[in-house]
């Protein structure tokens, strides 16, 4: 476990993880964890939005919900494949 915490560590951020406190790396990685679980909270918040009687153009607000969720996308994507590096 601890093994594929310090290897995971190296991958998102490039610095080899032997030389870096054990605390360090928990905390960077909490912190990776919690922040990719509230973006994934938010996509899937606005992804189940339901368009009420106060829109009235429901082509502009799915494609506004797609604007905001391409953009999501795009900065999860540039964080996987920053990982993957």
């Amino acid at each position: 476990m601890l093994w594929e915490e310090m290897e995971k560590y190296t991958k998102l951020t490039g610095e080899d993880a032997t030389h870096v406190p054990i605390m360090k790396i928990g905390a960077y990685l909490d912190g990776y964890e919690k922040g990719t679980e509230v973006l994934a909270k938010i996509k899937t918040e606005i992804e189940q939005t339901e368009i009420n009687g106060h829109i009235r153009d429901i082509e502009c607000f799915r494609a506004g919900i797609n604007v905001a969720l391409n953009i999501i996308n795009k900065y999860k994507d540039e964080t996987e494949s920053e990982s993957k590096e």
